[in-house]
C-alpha cells in the first residue's frame, strides 16, 4: 500500500478541521431557495490543489457546481446552495482550501440564470 504525502496528509487534516460536519439538505432544481453566485479568486491559486480543495469544501458542504483555472492565473467557481452553506463556502474560498494557496482578492456575484447542477466538478474550460 502506497503512504500518502506530506502535502495531502495536511490538505486533508486542514479540510477536516476546517469544514464543520453538519448535514445540509440535498440541491435540487425545483428549491426556490437555492442561491446561485460566481466567483473568481486572485492570489496563488493555480498549482497548489486549490481547485480540488475547493470541491473537497463543496461537497462536504453539500454545495454543487463547477470550478476553474482561468488563463490569467485566476481561479472561477459557480456554486449553488443554500443562503447558510453559500455563505459558508464562500468565506472558506476566501481563506484558501489549499494549505499551499493565498487568496489576495475574491469577487463574488449573484447569478440567478445559472444553470442547475447535481455535483460539484472540477473542469477544464
Amino acid at each position: 500500500m502506497k503512504k500518502k504525502g506530506l502535502l495531502q496528509n495536511l490538505k486533508e487534516k486542514f479540510i477536516t478541521q476546517n469544514t464543520p460536519e453538519t448535514t445540509h439538505p440535498k440541491i435540487t432544481e425545483d428549491n426556490p431557495d437555492i442561491r446561485k453566485i460566481r466567483m473568481n479568486v486572485k492570489g496563488v491559486v493555480q498549482g497548489v490543489g486549490f481547485r480540488y480543495m475547493t470541491k473537497r469544501v463543496a461537497d462536504n458542504l453539500g454545495v454543487t457546481g463547477a470550478v476553474w483555472n482561468e488563463d490569467d492565473g485566476s481561479v472561477s467557481i459557480e456554486a449553488l446552495g443554500t443562503n447558510e452553506t453559500i455563505e459558508l463556502f464562500i468565506k472558506m474560498v476566501k481563506s484558501s482550501p489549499s494549505p499551499s494557496g493565498m487568496v489576495n482578492e475574491a469577487s463574488v456575484e449573484e447569478t440567478p440564470d445559472l444553470v442547475f447542477s447535481s455535483s460539484f466538478k472540477v473542469t477544464y474550460k
